[in-house]
């Protein structure tokens, strides 16, 4: 039974020492995703009123017809690789389809342009993660300058949308690396504990087999059993009160 149960207790303390760092590995992975998909949403936020900022100068300075270039720079920032902006049925009625690249909107700009509430989809190209972010262009009445003046819309009305994808890749490189440093000093947390709860059990785990012992020999009769006594600790105590109820039994 002694060895049965000192198996038992490594085997808990070792699944202990799996399933720790396990978990929380996995705890710090979720958040860093997490983290990383709000903060691209932010950045998209920006961006997106960014161009907006942009279309509107270039609406107000007679510019817009250079909007394709103004995409194609934005697009080469750092992080973002799509920008693209679609017609709203007012606009689209008003001005007509614009250039190409602004028809043919896609299941979630028509759901944008329909519903008004921006929509974030994760997806992944050429094996990175890319967050990509549809937010809608609202109507704004006590907007500067006034978006009424220009659009035939009513206020609150869904003007267009803009589709930017962000993409995730340094952020998740970013992320692996804080975790693998996590799980590292984890590892070595865990194996210095157990290797110091080792030093702290074993000795009284062998006390407990070799008391299991006599008490055995004691109960045929034999109370000849002696404890071997550790050098020091709450073990050599256990052995010594044992080894001195055993002989006062045995002078009995």
């Amino acid at each position: 039974m002694g060895k049965q149960g000192r198996s038992r207790s490594v085997l808990m303390f070792s699944l202990l020492a799996v399933l720790l760092p396990l978990v929380l590995v996995t705890l710090s992975l979720s958040a860093f995703r997490q983290f990383s998909v709000t903060g691209a949403q932010e950045r998209a936020r920006t961006a997106a009123e960014i161009v907006r900022v942009a279309l509107t100068e270039a609406m107000v300075n007679g510019t817009i017809g250079q909007r394709p270039q103004l995409f194609a720079r934005v697009a080469h920032v750092d992080g973002l690789a799509h920008v693209r902006v679609v017609r709203g049925p007012s606009v689209i009625k008003q001005h007509g389809e614009g250039v190409a690249a602004e028809s043919g909107a896609d299941e979630v700009e028509r759901a944008v342009l329909a519903g008004g509430r921006a929509r974030y989809v994760l997806e992944r190209e050429a094996e990175d993660p890319v967050l990509r972010a549809t937010i809608p262009y609202m109507a704004e009445a006590d907007s500067q300058p006034d978006c009424l003046q220009c659009h035939q819309a009513q206020s609150g009305e869904v003007l267009g949308a803009i589709t930017l994808r962000i993409s995730l890749a340094d952020t998740r490189n970013h992320a692996l690396i804080e975790v693998a440093v996590l799980a590292l000093f984890l590892i070595v947390f865990v194996l210095a504990a157990l290797l110091l709860l080792r030093r702290q059990y074993q000795p009284i785990a062998e006390v407990a087999v070799a008391v299991e012992a006599a008490m055995d020999q004691a109960a045929g009769g034999d109370f000849t059993g002696k404890l071997a006594e550790p050098a020091d600790g709450a073990a050599r105590r256990i052995s010594r009160g044992v080894n001195r109820l055993m002989t006062v039994l045995d002078n009995g």
